[in-house]
């Protein structure tokens, strides 16, 4: 066995093309893997008694011009945080659906201006 340093994306293309055999990834991660591949989960966080860390970041200079925005964004991530704790069954389910920052910024209970919100592709039901 050879260990490599990939990025999520690619442990999902080394699986997928049959040259992955055990990877550290997360969620939707090893949810995707587990539709594409049957890959099975062996060790969790939880399992190892770890607290799995999630660091925020943003450029400085992006904070500067645009405190408005990151103010937004962190209230929203903290709402969704309470959610979560408060939601742990729903949260699991929602977790297997890959969602990205544009689902955010497209999203009217956000409270960002129309003229920031992007406008998005029609949803797909499930991802494979």
């Amino acid at each position: 066995m050879q260990v490599v340093n990939l990025n999520q994306a690619e442990i999902i293309s080394a699986f997928s093309s049959g040259t992955g055999l055990l990877a550290g990834v997360w969620a939707p991660n090893n949810y995707t893997l587990e539709q594409r591949i049957g890959a099975k989960t062996v060790c969790t966080g939880k399992d190892a008694g770890a607290v799995v860390p999630r660091t925020l970041v943003v450029r400085g200079e992006y904070a500067k011009e645009h405190p408005d925005l990151v103010a937004r964004y962190l209230a929203v991530y903290l709402r969704s945080i309470a959610w979560q704790k408060k939601n742990p069954k729903e949260t699991v389910e929602h977790s297997r659906t890959p969602r990205n920052i544009s689902d955010l910024l497209a999203c009217p209970d956000a409270g960002l201006p129309a003229r920031r919100r992007r406008a998005l592709p029609p949803a797909t039901a499930a991802r494979s």
